[in-house]
């Protein structure tokens, strides 16, 4: 099995271009695997939604919400405030 993930790229975006015939390559990749949508996590954020996909639980379990939490002084905070995590 072979994943594509094309980060932040609509199904609906996709699926027009290989019908138009600009995407030839993946038309051609398609008729001999599957496409469908997929549904997101909340935060739909990149390191949120990869993070559960690659380990299948909710992102409250891996405490991975955003890519960076800046704290006011400029440091790097772990986790959101409120938040318990691990």
């Amino acid at each position: 099995m072979v994943v594509i993930g094309l980060d932040g790229t609509p199904y609906s975006l996709i699926t027009r271009l290989m019908d138009e015939g600009r995407m030839p390559h993946f038309a051609a990749l398609m008729q001999q695997g599957h496409i469908q949508p997929l549904n997101s996590v909340y935060p739909t954020v990149s390191s949120v939604a990869w993070s559960t996909y690659m380990t299948g639980v909710n992102p409250a379990q891996y405490c991975i919400f955003g890519f960076l939490e800046v704290g006011g002084a400029g440091q790097l905070l772990a986790g959101r405030k409120g938040v318990a995590c691990f």
